[in-house]
């Protein structure tokens, strides 16, 4: 029954922008017209496009027997979107996942992904692929995973660090193996890690295209932003763990003074580093319009902003590593945020789809309470209503 809300909420939404902004929002008018190029027989790579055009040739299919419509490739991401809530509600029935009705909800409702699952970007073909692969992978079959995280990767070339995961989660469960035995059922991934490699090489990079925004580079404002975020989107979890977490802090540091020193000297270096060192270098990161940008701004602008971040970031990262270590799946869970922070040191805009997949892979491994569940699928709905409000505002979030 927990599939019932999950669907009725995308075709809400879809009905919802289909009535109140039925034009395209940002990125949507770039990838329409790709498709409609597709769909006219036109099949010239676009100059500034900066990712290889599987999601536009995928979109082509139904764009041709229905037209490319906005709306057709509206209905094409619920579609795909609600195909992504079956597969992992398979993959966490197969895992025998506790309080499986919230948990889907967590993934249908993530405020991240779902103001994008009724919209005409590339996030909804993505994580279909990236469900493919969670489910295959937890039925193990190795070669049908890294088979559909290839799809992934034509999609979003940046999911290869996830190809990388998946490798990392499979050697957890095989590691009592031989290493004959680990290499058969990961081969395949490594080939699709080598075809990375290749594309890199021959393309000079991951990403394509003649705008140089795209381009990879450091931004430390990432995890400034993505701090935030990791603090707003389990906000239910962190307030009913505080009290005990502070209560385990203060006994570690009674227990631990020496190290406790050290913890105390190297947060206050990271705070002072943090705060003499920022900037926002990205230019489209300065334009306010986007509610993302403005943390950014602030801490451009602000002295004691820019403290706050830091701070956050820093409780961000506590908080993090006290409810992993209390997880059962913790090894996982822990090479989930390892290779979140990997994913995200290439990418120069801060951008919150960029955390879409963090967000929902630490659901998917996390172990809550019924009540913890309850509450974080409540939260998720009231973001998402939040965010989508903003989005049938203006268009921007």
């Amino acid at each position: 029954m927990c599939q019932i809300p999950a669907v009725a909420g995308l075709l809400l939404w879809l009905g919802l922008l289909t009535w109140q902004y039925n034009r395209p929002i940002y990125d949507e008018g770039q990838h329409l017209a790709v498709i409609a190029a597709f769909c006219r027989g036109d099949w010239s790579m676009p100059a500034d496009l900066p990712m290889l055009p599987a999601y536009h040739v995928l979109a082509s299919v139904p764009g041709r027997i229905f037209g490319p419509s906005l709306f057709v490739l509206r209905a094409t991401s619920v579609a795909v979107s609600i195909a992504s809530i079956a597969l992992f509600y398979a993959a966490m029935r197969h895992r025998n996942a506790a309080h499986l009705g919230p948990r889907v909800l967590h993934f249908a409702w993530n405020p991240l992904l779902f103001p994008f699952a009724a919209m005409a970007y590339t996030e909804a073909m993505s994580m279909v692929f990236l469900a493919a692969a969670v489910y295959t992978h937890v039925r193990r079959w190795f070669a049908a995973s890294a088979l559909v995280m290839l799809g992934a990767c034509l999609v979003r070339q940046s999911n290869v660090v996830w190809v990388v995961f998946m490798m990392l989660w499979a050697y957890t469960e095989l590691r009592s193996s031989s290493l004959r035995l680990v290499a058969a059922k990961l081969w395949a991934h490594a080939t699709v890690l080598g075809l990375a490699a290749v594309f890199f090489v021959v393309n000079g990079g991951f990403t394509l295209g003649s705008t140089h925004q795209n381009r990879a580079g450091f931004n430390a404002g990432q995890f400034y932003v993505f701090g935030l975020f990791v603090l707003g989107m389990w906000t239910p979890i962190w307030a009913l763990r505080l009290r005990g977490d502070l209560r385990a802090l203060g006994r570690w540091f009674v227990g631990h003074p020496g190290a406790g020193l050290g913890v105390l000297i190297a947060v206050t270096a990271f705070v002072a580093l943090g705060v003499m060192r920022f900037h926002n270098p990205h230019p489209w990161n300065v334009d306010i319009i986007f509610l993302r940008n403005w943390p950014l701004r602030l801490m451009g602008e602000s002295m004691l902003a820019r403290i706050a971040g830091v701070f956050a970031l820093v409780a961000a990262a506590g908080l993090v590593v006290s409810f992993t270590r209390a997880q059962p799946d913790r090894r996982v869970l822990a090479l989930v945020w390892l290779c979140s922070i990997v994913f995200l040191i290439p990418h120069s805009l801060v951008e919150p789809r960029y955390y879409i997949v963090p967000t929902v892979l630490v659901n998917f491994f996390a172990t809550y309470t019924a009540g913890q569940a309850r509450w974080l699928a409540g939260w998720s709905l009231l973001v998402s209503v939040m965010i989508c409000h903003r989005i049938l505002g203006d268009g921007m979030w």
